[in-house]
């Protein structure tokens, strides 16, 4: 492994980075990267990106639960962006009502309203699309899309209108 050699000819600062890179990338090699690294060298972005890798290999419970720790140990300047990966985490899991309270706190309208919208939470779904359409929201037209849609198929044709 190219950190073992960095390491072993004294070059500690590049093997930290090396072996800190291959823990965050959430492959076969990366329990074996963090043996190498101090529980110090871990940031909260770190742990941001290695959740954001577990999102993208459809690993979303693990990285609930990385997201989860981290919010707690992370500065609050970073707890928007961390509720946001969160929410996302819980929709993926079809958690959807979890989801739309994540975004929320993270004043995320547009995925608090997708996560109502698909948990069926009509009443919350028609409040946060107002909220969204009364600040001009231009994403606001794929959910008035979906909810004219759902009219349709409800029989409910003159209201999709």
């Amino acid at each position: 492994m190219f950190g073992q050699l960095l390491k072993n000819i004294e070059y500690h600062v590049s093997a930290k980075q090396v072996f800190k890179q291959i823990y965050i990338a959430n492959n076969s090699f990366s329990e074996a990267a963090f043996r190498e690294l101090q529980p110090s060298d871990i940031t909260a972005d770190d742990m941001i990106s290695k959740a954001s890798n577990y999102i993208k290999s459809m690993e979303y419970k693990r990285a609930e639960n990385i997201l989860r720790k981290t919010f707690l140990a992370a500065n609050s300047s970073l707890h928007g962006e961390i509720r946001r990966k969160l929410g996302l985490a819980l929709f993926r899991q079809k958690r959807y009502k979890e989801a739309a309270e994540e975004y929320l706190k993270a004043h995320d309208l547009y995925n608090a309203a997708r996560s109502y919208y698909r948990n069926g939470d009509t009443a919350s779904f028609s409040s946060m699309l107002s909220e969204l359409v009364a600040m001009e929201d231009k994403r606001a037209g794929s959910l008035l899309e979906a909810q004219a849609l759902r009219m349709r198929r409800e029989g409910r044709t003159g209201e999709a209108l």
